[in-house]
């Protein structure tokens, strides 16, 4: 009876030690202290908190039969990464570029995974504690921001290495945002808070790509709300409050957001849409699509972009998709994003297209949130059999769960 006392205290304990890296993941993601493209300190701990999570249960995952399909569409669409990054590796005289590519993939994949395990196993307490973590780095965020003088008219990139990377971390959070607020009841003020606090972050970055699709992120969102009459009476009331704010500010004195440096740079820099030299298909990479019609069916591979004309990736997240991984990748990737939004009556779909949107002309394939945030899409409403796999092989279904 000792034993097995002991060994469920070990369970508890690794269970918030786990819990912990998980919210630590997110209050650091924020934080860059190498170049991009090299793992990061918050990408350590998450690997940290996978290897202990393995470890906890024997290496026996068990996540819902739900997102079953999800998990083998993803894993056949890694597979096949690996597959065409190692084919051209060797083609290209074992170029070590594309061959690592592959790391990012099974990475991000293994993250997906423990998501939903984490979901499966934790429920509620999974989101509660996510939420807060976002709020603890969103808050961060801000804090480091107003600290340094605010918005001086430049590009804010915060602790990243590019603005660019600002703007689309912030589109995330909104995303996970909106997302945790289908699934829980949200303190309203907070809540609003947190949404502002990411739409100042987002904007002051000067990310076009970022600035249209989180407008259209946060509109949508609204306006569906209100269709659906599912707003939240404080929601209604704080937000009535601030517009009358806002509009009784600009009556009586137009200068208050006229003046304002951070509007007048957003709405330069929207204006500007089309005009900057890259700010066309061929300097975002599409040309390749043109220009290199044998790669489209199985894909080049990513990396060694010197064979395109010059050293830069195709800035664009499904366009990068199609390019490197052909016809076959990109339906394996997409097939594993719809299975995705399915689980939960595509409700969630619109979150994914404006955040492709921003992918237009950004890659962002490779940033963990985004994978993150489709794997806890996929977890919704888990109330079906579970599956339980170990490392040795599949072991069977679970009757029903016990919490």
């Amino acid at each position: 009876m000792k034993y097995d006392i002991d060994i469920n205290n070990k369970k508890v304990l690794s269970g918030k030690i786990i819990l912990f890296l998980f919210c630590l993941y997110f209050i650091l993601k924020p934080f860059y202290f190498w170049a991009s493209g090299l793992p990061q300190v918050s990408d350590a701990i998450l690997l940290i908190m996978i290897v202990i999570y393995l470890f906890k249960d024997r290496f026996i995952i068990s996540f819902s039969n739900k997102s079953k399909i999800f998990i083998c569409t993803s894993l056949i669409s890694v597979l096949y990464v690996i597959f065409v990054n190692t084919i051209w590796s060797l083609i290209l005289n074992g170029n070590l570029e594309i061959f690592t590519a592959s790391a990012f993939y099974i990475y991000n994949f293994l993250a997906s995974v423990m998501v939903l395990m984490l979901y499966h196993e934790y429920q509620d307490v999974f989101f509660n504690y996510m939420y807060k973590s976002i709020l603890i780095s969103i808050f961060m965020q801000l804090a480091i921001y107003l600290a340094s003088g605010g918005f001086d008219g430049t590009r804010s990139l915060g602790f990243f290495n590019n603005p660019n990377q600002l703007g689309y971390h912030n589109l995330l959070m909104l995303a996970f945002l909106i997302m945790i607020s289908q699934r829980k009841k949200l303190k309203a003020g907070l809540y609003l808070t947190s949404v502002f606090s990411t739409l100042i972050l987002c904007f002051s970055s000067l990310s076009k790509a970022a600035i249209i699709a989180y407008a259209g992120m946060l509109f949508y969102y609204s306006f569906i709300k209100i269709m659906a009459k599912t707003f939240d009476k404080r929601v209604f009331i704080y937000l009535l409050i601030v517009t009358l704010i806002i509009s009784a500010a600009y009556y009586f004195n137009r200068e208050v957001i006229a003046s304002n440096q951070l509007y007048i740079s957003v709405m330069n820099r929207v204006s500007t849409i089309g005009m900057d030299r890259d700010d066309n298909l061929a300097g975002r990479g599409y040309y390749r699509l043109i220009h290199y019609p044998q790669y489209l069916i199985f894909g080049a591979g990513e990396g060694e972009y010197s064979r395109f004309g010059y050293y830069i990736e195709f800035h664009s997240t499904l366009g990068n998709v199609l390019m490197s991984y052909g016809i076959i990748g990109l339906f394996l990737y997409l097939a594993s994003i719809m299975f995705a939004i399915k689980n939960n009556g595509w409700k969630d779909a619109y979150i994914i297209f404006f955040i492709f949107l921003y992918g237009l002309t950004h890659n962002g394939i490779r940033n963990t949130l985004l994978w993150i945030l489709v794997a806890s899409i996929s977890g919704e409403d888990i109330n079906t059999n579970a599956v339980k796999y170990s490392s040795l092989g599949k072991e069977g279904l679970l009757n029903g769960r016990s919490d």
